[in-house]
């Protein structure tokens, strides 16, 4: 009966170590797929790196600088007229008929609002404060200031020439 326990024991902890050593293949497994695939990402990540840094070299040796101004302008448009605040105040004013325009200005931390409105009119100069006060609400980290005129006070397109942002205009 000692052989056969002896036996059991032995085999027992041959069944042990084998599965030690299959665990241990499969962690090997494991760790060796998991390289590979940060060595594709690697090589993916370097040639989109190589991608761009042909497009910046053809930038900055084909492009005049005048084009690469234009392109930013563009961009920065495209980019700053998805943004949720233009968004908002255009979804806002864009019901009501008689406000032709809506431009923006920043100095430093300090956003002005401009509102373009057909004429003098207290009830839509309401309804505007009323926009206002609740694009501060929404936006409190901003620091607004609102401005109403006339068509008759000033020159819409004189604005869009300048450094205004475009938020709204009637068509």
């Amino acid at each position: 009966m000692e052989r056969r326990q002896i036996i059991n024991e032995v085999y027992l902890g041959c069944q042990d170590s084998c599965l030690a050593v299959r665990r241990e293949q499969l962690r090997s497994d494991d760790l060796e797929r998991s390289i590979e695939v940060l060595k594709r990402q690697l090589r993916e990540s370097k040639k989109k790196i190589k991608r761009f840094e042909s497009i910046q070299e053809y930038i900055k040796n084909e492009l005049k600088d005048e084009t690469i101004d234009e392109f930013f302008k563009v961009f920065e448009e495209i980019v700053e007229s998805n943004m949720p605040i233009f968004n908002s105040i255009r979804d806002k004013v864009s019901s009501f008929e008689k406000i032709e325009a809506v431009f923006l200005h920043s100095k430093e931390e300090l956003y002005d609002l401009w509102f373009i409105i057909e004429e003098n009119d207290f009830d839509l100069k309401h309804k505007i404060s009323e926009i206002f006060c609740e694009i501060v609400e929404n936006y409190d980290s901003l620091v607004f200031d609102i401005m109403v005129m006339t068509v008759d006070d000033i020159n819409i397109e004189k604005l869009r020439e300048e450094r205004y942002k475009t938020i709204y205009i009637k068509n």
